[in-house]
């Protein structure tokens, strides 16, 4: 499991450099691309502590992934239930807990490289990062937030060895809502972080 997670982590924040020959992709390209950048600037920057560098590599991921998309989809159909502050306090944590525990990870990177393999579109506005680190492969949900903007890319999910991040999330977050409930999941996210 914690192969997994590191697996999770240093795909996300070290994407390395790649092209496509299809032209549609260019907003995708120049937001993987950047990403790449900084995520090897903070993976690499020596003046930079390991709590420096989690701390950077925490303000990346919350830049970068579609959290309001995510918690929502993670919530299920008790979504539904929910009062809309609810939801509010549920995005929080949710952020929190998953950018604390991601960048955490940064003390396990030794300078791997990843390496990208394919951009596929599947749907528009929707694109599949598929990348190799080591023997793992991990695939990434990229959307675009706004079509009209060409830089308003997300990561939506990460999934490894055919495993979706928030299916798995939602699987377990459905668990504790039905036998425990609301302020339980709320405990356990913030115990988490």
């Amino acid at each position: 499991m914690k192969k997994f997670i590191v697996c999770l982590i240093l795909n996300f924040l070290s994407l390395s450099a790649y092209s496509t020959a299809n032209d549609n992709n260019a907003g995708v390209d120049s937001y993987v691309n950047q990403l790449i950048k900084n995520g090897l600037e903070v993976f690499n920057d020596q003046n930079l502590t390991q709590d420096g560098k989690i701390a950077k590599s925490k303000m990346l991921i919350l830049a970068n992934l579609d959290l309001d998309w995510m918690a929502k989809f993670t919530l299920g159909v008790y979504r539904r239930t929910l009062t809309p502050e609810q939801i509010k306090q549920f995005t929080e944590v949710y952020g929190n807990y998953v950018s604390t525990v991601y960048a955490d990870l940064v003390k396990n990177y030794h300078g791997q490289q990843p390496k990208v393999e394919q951009v596929r579109i599947l749907d528009k506005g929707e694109f599949m990062v598929e990348m190799l680190i080591g023997t793992a492969k991990v695939n990434y949900l990229v959307r675009q937030k706004d079509a009209s903007d060409n830089s308003s890319f997300k990561v939506s999910d990460v999934i490894t060895e055919g495993v979706s991040m928030i299916s798995s999330q939602q699987s377990e977050f459905m668990n504790i809502l039905s036998n425990s409930g609301f302020d339980t999941l709320i405990d356990e996210l913030v115990k988490k972080s």
